[in-house]
């Protein structure tokens, strides 16, 4: 087994894009187009692409970010995660690919390395053979994200039943409050009714949104059918949102 390591080239577009959308964790947030879209900030690409022989293994959505006069190898500063993006590798593929993977990253001189693994519910196999590759491997936990799921599972009753269970509350509490605010949902794309809780929330927290309210709308343009905006309205007022 002989694993080879290339950085990205506009010209390997197709085939990086093709593995991703047939990958066992690569979502959207890895697809060239996605990573590309970028108007306000423009990132140092170093994306990288991983060969058993001629077929590729992995692909690593990454860019160079300087700091504290550290060169810093970051997957990915411009989506929400990025990691090595595999086909459910098994424990000696995953480990021969971090090999390489960091004999790349000496010869390019960077100091370290920081990447966000895709969530498990993204992927289609469960799998931990690259988790606990680079565990092995003396892989730092630095910080660790929260995830909530919610199974649609069953007919539509069971749903609801489900979530009440979950939130401790009846059906008919629910209804209640419906009825009251006069509450709707509608799927619309329209980010400019969204945006402005979407800030009002963040700001709450201290932060701000990932993502300009332009590039929101660049990205459903370029990714046709790929966002779906569920707006909920009070009174025909729009109070919520999740994209």
């Amino acid at each position: 087994m002989k694993i080879t390591i290339n950085r990205y080239n506009n010209k390997d577009k197709q085939d990086w894009d093709h593995f991703v959308e047939n990958s066992n964790n690569g979502t959207l947030f890895h697809l060239r187009t996605f990573l590309s879209y970028h108007i306000d900030r423009q990132f140092e690409d170093h994306s990288l692409i991983c060969k058993n022989g001629e077929k590729i293994v992995s692909v690593f959505p990454a860019a160079v970010i300087k700091e504290n006069r550290k060169k810093i190898l970051f997957s990915h500063p411009g989506a929400s995660y990025g990691g090595f993006i595999t086909d459910d590798p098994s424990f000696t593929l995953a480990s021969k690919i971090l090999e390489t993977f960091e004999c790349h990253c000496r010869e390019q001189q960077f100091h370290e390395t920081y990447l966000i693994p895709p969530p498990w519910i993204y992927h289609s196999r469960q799998s931990e053979s690259f988790e606990y590759a680079m565990l092995w491997n003396n892989y730092i936990v630095d910080e660790i994200y929260i995830s909530s799921v919610i199974p649609l599972l069953g007919n539509q009753n069971d749903i609801i039943k489900n979530v009440c269970r979950l939130k401790h509350r009846s059906p008919k509490y629910f209804e209640k409050i419906i009825g009251k605010f006069s509450i709707t949902t509608e799927w619309d794309n329209n980010f400019d009714k969204f945006y402005p809780i979407l800030l009002k929330n963040k700001m709450r927290h201290h932060s701000k949104p990932t993502h300009s309210l332009q590039e929101l709308k660049n990205l459903n343009q370029l990714l046709p059918d790929k966002l779906h905006l569920l707006i909920m309205y009070s009174n025909e007022k729009p109070i919520g949102g999740t994209l």
